[in-house]
């Protein structure tokens, strides 16, 4: 096992490398085609964008969002059985399942479209994109049955492709047709914007079909051991069994939208008795949502890759109750998003007013939400990490009792921000940071005392904090010649990012930030030993490999699937 523990820990690592490429690429196709929409429809039509997408989140949610992982367990594990009839079962009662549940929530999105648009979000704008959305939502939830399908007979190349495809086309039609329909009014350029994701979900619907029908001659889809005659399982079972696995994932997943669906009606109506127009209190929120939320998206991708990477590794150790196994894994993974999320949270707070400037210079307002608010970013990914450890321990609970308490006093804290200390749009993002810091304050406690491994977060943080000191010292020096002497804020900001990213980098190295299980798991981390300067004494004790105490190995871990064990007096 000892032998098995660094190539397990690096494919963990790759995995989660892989995710995160993948993620990113995703979110970054999404980011780019939002910078020419909020150029041409401004903070206003960003308000109307995300008040629609927040509703249309939770009833994805609500209808289809778990259903992949879910359906793709239920199916592997019949598969692994070789019970082709009864995986071939669960694809039909999961597709007239979800199609059920979808179709209604659908109609409750058209049919309540104005109620929602007027009285919850106070935007009649986005009464339009909700529309639109409804019959998005019917898309989406084959999409999901069919990628669920192929992760269960372990092909993922599907959704990957799939996924890319969508993103692409959803990026297409956005801007052909928010262009298009801008000249007749708001309302309409917003929905045309936000068409596109039917557009894209529609080209991966006809892309899973096209596959679906190529697999059903080369594999057991149609084979006679799938003909229904061998089916042994009744659809109550089947739908008892889908509904234990998916109704978790929904429970954790929605009280983080219902939080923000929440969060912006609250403001809307609070702002109005602070005596603040609707057509304020639109601006305010399309800056938050349209600017900050969505830059900050994209660290916080690099967590929830991370995270979703963790789930079935630490599950194979705890099987085999290899402490020390999950101790390094547990390690790895807090490295690694401290590594990435912290320089990225301190560097965009520092580049926040050139950023917008360049991204939007139609609409550059909102660098200060970034200089309040970027450290979520930090606390968002902890947060991811920890819920993948959780559910890799099979505490699925857990985090969902963590994210309502986190809720609540969220919730309060953003009442006496608006009310007592007038703060307004900072208000949310104030409330943002308790709600993360609290959640991932619950969440990494929750994980030390189902492991029993305390992590050591001065360790983890400490040289990390020096690198990213020094990068943001040098960025914004950087930033400040540049544009003195040129007079370019692109050329300053750009330069000033490039400087930034090899300033923390060598430093990292040079204080022994890295360690060499580190360099071992990271694809080619070797080559960062290139930036170590020679000469240069070792600040600090080296990290070194240290192997775990030898009783860790013996220590059963806390899940539900074991008990903790009597001691003997």
């Amino acid at each position: 096992m000892a032998n098995e523990r660094p190539s397990e820990t690096k494919q963990l690592a790759t995995q989660g490398i892989i995710l995160v490429a993948a993620s990113f690429v995703v979110r970054f196709i999404g980011f780019l085609y939002r910078i020419p929409l909020t150029n041409l429809w401004g903070d206003a039509g960003n308000d109307a964008y995300s008040m629609a997408y927040q509703i249309y989140n939770l009833f994805i949610i609500i209808s289809s969002f778990g259903v992949p992982a879910a359906l793709s367990r239920m199916v592997g594990k019949r598969l692994a059985l070789k019970q082709y009839a009864n995986a071939r079962k669960v694809f039909i009662v999961a597709l007239v399942l979800i199609g059920s549940i979808t179709l209604v929530c659908a109609l409750f999105m058209w049919f309540g479209a104005g109620f929602i648009a007027n009285q919850i979000f106070g935007v009649a704008e986005s009464m339009p994109s909700i529309r639109v959305l409804a019959v998005t939502l019917l898309i989406v939830a084959g999409i999901a049955v069919l990628r669920g399908l192929f992760q269960g007979m372990n092909n993922m190349k599907p959704t990957a492709v799939s996924q890319i495809l969508e993103q692409f086309v959803n990026a297409a039609a956005s801007l052909i047709f928010a262009f298009a329909l801008f000249g007749k009014g708001l309302a309409w350029g917003v929905a045309g914007g936000i068409s596109g994701a039917g557009f894209g979900g529609l080209a991966a619907l006809v892309l899973l079909l096209f596959i679906y029908y190529l697999y059903r001659g080369h594999s057991w889809i149609g084979s006679k051991k799938a003909d229904a005659k061998y089916v042994t399982e009744s659809n109550k079972e089947i739908v008892k069994e889908m509904m234990l696995l998916v109704i978790p994932i929904v429970l954790a997943s929605a009280v983080l939208n219902i939080k923000n669906i929440v969060d912006s009606s609250l403001f809307l109506k609070l702002m109005r008795v602070k005596g603040y127009e609707t057509s304020e209190i639109s601006l305010l929120r399309g800056m938050y949502q349209g600017k900050f939320i969505l830059l900050t998206t994209l660290p916080i991708a690099v967590g929830n890759a991370l995270g979703t990477a963790a789930v079935p590794s630490i599950t194979r150790s705890i099987t085999l109750n290899d402490r020390q196994e999950i101790r390094s894994k547990i390690m790895m993974q807090y490295r690694m998003i401290v590594l990435i999320t912290l320089p990225a949270a301190i560097g965009m707070a520092i580049v926040a007013k050139p950023m917008l400037q360049v991204l939007f210079p139609a609409a550059p307002d909102g660098a200060a939400l970034f200089w309040v608010g970027s450290i979520q970013v930090v606390f968002y990914s902890i947060v991811h990490v920890s819920t993948g450890i959780l559910q890799g321990l099979n505490r699925v609970r857990i985090p969902i009792i963590n994210a309502i308490i986190a809720a609540v006093i969220a919730l309060i804290v953003c009442i006496f921000c608006i009310l007592l200390f007038n703060l307004n749009i900072y208000s949310l993002v104030i409330s943002d940071i308790i709600f993360t810091a609290v959640l991932a304050y619950l969440d990494t406690d929750s994980v030390r005392r189902f492991t029993r491994f305390t992590v050591d977060w001065i360790d983890i943080f400490k040289k990390p904090l020096i690198a990213t000191a020094a990068m943001s010292l040098c960025c914004l020096l950087t930033y400040l010649l540049v544009n003195r002497v040129e007079g370019s804020n692109f050329m300053a900001l750009l330069l000033s990012v490039i400087v930034a990213v090899a300033v923390y980098f060598v430093v990292l190295v040079n204080i022994d930030g890295v360690s060499e299980e580190d360099m071992d798991n990271l694809p080619m981390g070797h080559k960062l030993e290139l930036l170590r300067i020679p000469g240069l004494p070792s600040f600090g004790k080296k990290n070194k490999r240290r192997p775990a105490p030898k009783h860790m190995h013996r220590r059963p871990v806390h899940t539900d699937n074991n008990r903790r064990p009597r001691t003997r007096r």
